[in-house]
């Protein structure tokens, strides 16, 4: 998702901004629906040195004028597991360090900047999974579900200059779909109002209306792109 976000900014016209003020990924999620066996990172800051140090420009995302203009927590990760019984202090605290606490450091301390510079927009990338959990995602669901919760508190820190909203997804055919038992979450997919999974360039709108001025007024918010799940 990442990779076609940042592919489409140039030619955004709506909230007129340039290519060196396109938001800022971590890390492309290893799928919506929660399956996946890992994250493909695409650029990952080193989270200590954010500020005024050497990692200051996070990963080359720095605008022209010195501002970041809007990080995109895009960061997710599930492993599977046989049961929930299986599942180790281990696995329990990677999933939620990438899927959480990534989030929060980074979101923290680019935030803050954002509000110095008196403008900016966060994205936090969620899932479905986190309002409709199977047992086979729980600990990739609880902190998903967190990262919800995390948008509220964030949007009401860094406003009024800052907004931070949700971008909730769906099944869509990502690397990670690979890994799926794709029969039977067709099937799934026919109950939703769509009736079917996402291409990933489908989700690219939703991104860029939350990080332009088109969403001037929008914060707080969660804005959903699932195909209808019920």
């Amino acid at each position: 998702m990442a990779r076609r976000v940042l592919a489409a900014w140039p030619s955004n016209r709506v909230g007129r901004r340039r290519r060196d003020q396109a938001p800022l990924f971590v890390a492309s999620d290893g799928g919506p629906a929660g399956h996946g066996r890992g994250a493909e990172v695409d650029q990952v800051a080193d989270l200590d040195l954010v500020g005024d140090g050497p990692g200051a420009d996070v990963a080359g995302h720095r605008a022209n004028d010195g501002v970041l203009h809007g990080p995109g927590n895009n960061a997710g990760m599930s492993p599977v597991y046989d049961s929930l019984g299986s599942v180790t202090e281990k696995l329990f605290d990677v999933v939620l360090n990438l899927n959480l606490k990534g989030p929060f450091r980074l979101s923290a301390l680019v935030g803050e900047r954002m509000v110095a510079a008196g403008r900016g927009s966060i994205i936090n990338v969620s899932s479905t999974g986190s309002i409709r959990p199977v047992p086979s995602i729980v600990p990739y669901a609880a902190a998903k579900a967190g990262l919800n919760a995390m948008t509220e508190g964030l949007a009401a820190a860094f406003g009024p200059a800052v907004r931070v909203n949700t971008l909730m997804s769906g099944p869509f055919r990502t690397d990670a779909s690979k890994h799926w038992d794709m029969p039977v979450v067709e099937e799934a997919a026919r109950a939703h109002a769509l009736a079917r999974i996402a291409d990933p360039r489908e989700i690219v709108g939703a991104a860029l209306y939350l990080a332009c001025d088109a969403s001037s007024y929008t914060t707080c918010a969660t804005l959903r792109v699932d195909g209808g799940i019920p």
